[in-house]
């Protein structure tokens, strides 16, 4: 990862830093979407064992 060498920060470095902080989110945003997606059949499972009545079909 970019740093500021010598302690001065340039802009340069902060456009770098920019696409760094993009990059990595990113890459998080799938995995958390990935989350979202596990939590909701989670729900309807947990609601389908609950109740009896059939989960959802097509969430996603």
């Amino acid at each position: 990862m970019p740093y500021a060498a010598g302690g001065r920060a340039t802009p340069e470095l902060l456009d770098r830093l920019s696409t760094e902080r993009k990059r990595v989110e990113g890459r998080i945003a799938e995995p958390v979407g990935t989350r979202g997606r596990l939590d909701s059949v989670i729900t309807g499972a947990t609601g389908n064992l609950r109740t009896g009545r059939p989960c959802r079909a097509g969430i996603s």
